[in-house]
């Protein structure tokens, strides 16, 4: 018995390097997996359970930067977003770019095939599959299911349009009802083809690009996204100064 007592307290007991190694890696593991964010304000009042609503000073309406007339009021007005302000933080997430590398490529009237790098759905041609270098569907199965939405739509014109219904109706009053077809335009007719209409000799490349960028509502909209611009910065930048906060 005193030999194993002696023995006892001679050893040590089992290590406990190996379980805290094991946690250290772990933990680096965990941590390179971790988001990285700049210290700001919501972490520094991560762990604080009750916080009290900020306020600010209200700046000087008077346009001076320290002095305030007597009638001046110096309450503290409350922030508008309350104590969620110290606790949410703004960050901008754009995502990943994928650039399009396919074109819709359907053969268009005038022998080319069809440039447009849509995604999913050409606006002109519908949904866009892959096709060969004369616009023929390679997969048979998209060709089938194509002809087939195509046949579909042409069986819902409406009744009234029945060719013969159509003849004699413009036989009797003389107003063609004719629906015009898809892809198809009408020709207009000159009214006086021999003389030299003054509009188009203005009409000039300056002129057109002119009418466009210089339209009201155009320089409404870009009037409008430069504020948006301007405000963003402004709020990243002095959003928690008071005396930028009031006076914007």
């Amino acid at each position: 018995r005193l030999a194993s007592a002696k023995k006892s307290e001679n050893d040590p007991g089992p290590s406990t390097s190996t379980g805290s190694q094991s946690m250290s890696d772990r933990k680096q593991k965990l941590l390179a997996l971790a988001p990285k964010l700049p210290f700001d304000v919501d972490l520094y009042h991560w762990e604080d359970d009750k916080l009290p609503v900020p306020t600010m000073i209200p700046n000087s309406t008077e346009g001076h930067r320290f002095w305030l007339g007597s009638e001046s009021c110096m309450d503290e007005l409350p922030v508008p977003e309350g104590s969620a302000a110290l606790r949410t933080r703004v960050i901008e997430f754009t995502g990943s770019f994928s650039p399009v590398s396919h074109s819709c490529r359907v053969r268009l009237p005038s022998g080319k095939l069809c440039p447009r790098r849509d995604r999913l759905k050409c606006p002109f041609h519908g949904e866009i599959v892959p096709r060969d270098e004369n616009g023929v569907c390679i997969d048979p199965k998209d060709a089938m299911r194509l002809q087939r939405l195509q046949e579909k739509r042409q069986q819902e014109k409406p009744d009234w349009q029945d060719p013969k219904l159509l003849a004699e109706i413009k036989r009797t009053t003389g107003i063609d009802l004719k629906m015009p077809e898809k892809g198809k335009r009408k020709k207009r007719k000159k009214e006086y083809p021999g003389l030299t209409d003054l509009k188009k000799i203005e009409n000039t490349v300056t002129k057109r690009l002119e009418s466009k960028i210089f339209k009201k509502s155009v320089m409404r909209k870009v009037s409008s996204a430069m504020d948006r611009i301007d405000q963003r910065k402004f709020q990243d930048k002095y959003g928690d100064q008071f005396q930028y906060f009031y006076n914007s």
